[in-house]
């Protein structure tokens, strides 16, 4: 069983991931920071599998979710999507760190609140 806790950092750590990766993406474009949509579009089909795998299944309909308000953000409130990109940055520091160095994900067995 999952529990609560480790379903909330499963989901913290993924969003931050894909915060990161973003960012990344966005940092490594030309000074005028303009990226295609044809070249997102591109970034996105290669790094979906990717990130879609490091995904558990239990969390795939809250990781669709959060992807489809970020979207909807970044149309009609830039602000918030912003605020939510430095959000996911701030408290996914430790497991980013934790990912480059290759550290294995915590077992989601180990608390006993369940979900």
């Amino acid at each position: 069983m999952i529990t609560e806790k480790k379903l909330r950092q499963q989901i913290r750590a993924t969003l931050i991931e894909f915060a990161k990766k973003s960012h990344k993406t966005l940092n490594e474009q030309p000074e005028d920071n303009a990226i295609s949509n044809s070249e997102f579009t591109k970034s996105l089909k290669t790094g979906a599998a990717d990130l879609a795998s490091s995904v558990p299944a239990a969390l795939n309909d809250e990781m669709a979710a959060v992807i489809k308000a970020m979207a909807a953000m970044a149309q009609h409130d830039k602000s918030k999507f912003q605020k939510m990109v430095q959000y996911a940055e701030t408290l996914g520091s430790v497991a980013m760190e934790k990912a480059s160095k290759g550290e294995k994900p915590e077992d989601p067995n180990a608390s006993t609140k369940e979900v």
